[in-house]
């Protein structure tokens, strides 16, 4: 039995070679169950340009960015999806977009520059209970209000945040509706995180979460 990750759509960043056959680099005593972490709807990953779409977990299509984000990034740094708004970070520039049953419409006044307190550019993104997200590049965070495009906290990732992933692109609230327990993704492996423990609870490998078999398959779902 799936547990909806999000009621609305999912929007994650991570590189497609984890959809490819890759080495493993990671291992855990405690597996992650796919029928008990599933994640039921629609999936956009980004890389090089182009945004893949998973439905259920499967594979469905790939496109250029534009074609589903309309005036969006030509590519995209870190992502991140709260209620019907989601936004894409390309370097510095934050494009903010309405989700509409799945048809995304750019908001009236974006895309904006991060505020000049944040030096970095943003390589990773998760949304936390007040309605703000962290970005993160390397070990450094920074917590951001989004919708009001305003910085209220810079600080050290492992401080805030010790035992997560090294080099993570997203974080997902799991299940939806808490604060408590996270899916982290990098470009192998999808962690169950503990916020009240600090720790990573389980692993399983990306490439089978997302039921990949080859970038044959990829290649046959649609047309860049």
């Amino acid at each position: 039995m799936f547990v909806p990750l999000l009621q609305l759509t999912i929007i994650i960043y991570y590189v497609t070679e984890a959809c490819f056959p890759f080495r493993i680099h990671s291992k855990s005593k405690h597996q992650c169950d796919v029928k008990n972490c599933g994640i039921s709807g629609k999936l956009y990953i980004f890389s090089n340009g182009k945004v893949w779409i998973f439905n259920d977990r499967r594979p469905e299509m790939v496109t250029r960015i534009d074609k589903i984000f309309p005036d969006g990034p030509s590519y995209v740094n870190a992502s991140v999806s709260m209620k019907d708004q989601t936004y894409l970070i390309k370097d510095r520039t934050i494009f903010a977009f309405f989700n509409d049953k799945n048809t995304f419409i750019q908001r009236k006044g974006w895309p904006k520059l991060l505020q000049s307190r944040v030096l970095f550019f943003p390589q990773a993104a998760f949304p936390i209970k007040n309605g703000s997200a962290i970005l993160v590049s390397g070990n450094v965070l920074a917590t951001y209000e989004l919708n009001r495009n305003k910085v209220s906290l810079i600080y050290d990732l492992e401080t805030y945040y010790p035992n997560l992933p090294e080099n993570f692109r997203t974080g997902i609230p799991f299940p939806a509706g808490q604060f408590k327990t996270y899916h982290f993704l990098d470009s192998n492996n999808l962690y169950q995180y503990d916020m009240t423990t600090k720790k990573i609870i389980s692993v399983q490998p990306l490439k089978t979460y997302l039921l990949c078999q080859t970038n044959q398959n990829l290649e046959k779902i649609g047309k860049f």
